[in-house]
């Protein structure tokens, strides 16, 4: 894993240095992150970075997600829930 050198933190009055991690792998991320299959946390986890790293990461490019397949059924295209959908509202 490499390691960057980034700042300096005083943290409860010990100082210590903090790392970037610059051994991600931003296309894969990117790939999972766009499916829509994964939450940021999963995302995280998986990629072993923080879900904060990756929200940021993903603002910063424009990434969009896509819901999953099993998502995307829970609520149909008109907003109804789906107990109600197709269904006249009197």
């Amino acid at each position: 894993m490499e390691l960057e050198r980034s700042a300096l933190s005083a943290v409860g009055g010990v100082r210590q240095r903090l790392y970037r991690r610059r051994d991600i792998d931003w296309p894969a991320v990117e790939r999972d992150y766009r499916s829509g299959s994964f939450s940021l946390r999963e995302l995280a986890e998986r990629h072993r970075c923080s879900h904060s790293a990756i929200a940021n990461f993903a603002g910063r490019h424009g990434w969009t997600r896509h819901p999953s397949p099993a998502v995307e059924g829970q609520v149909p295209p008109t907003g109804q829930p789906t107990c109600c959908a197709g269904q006249d509202p009197d």
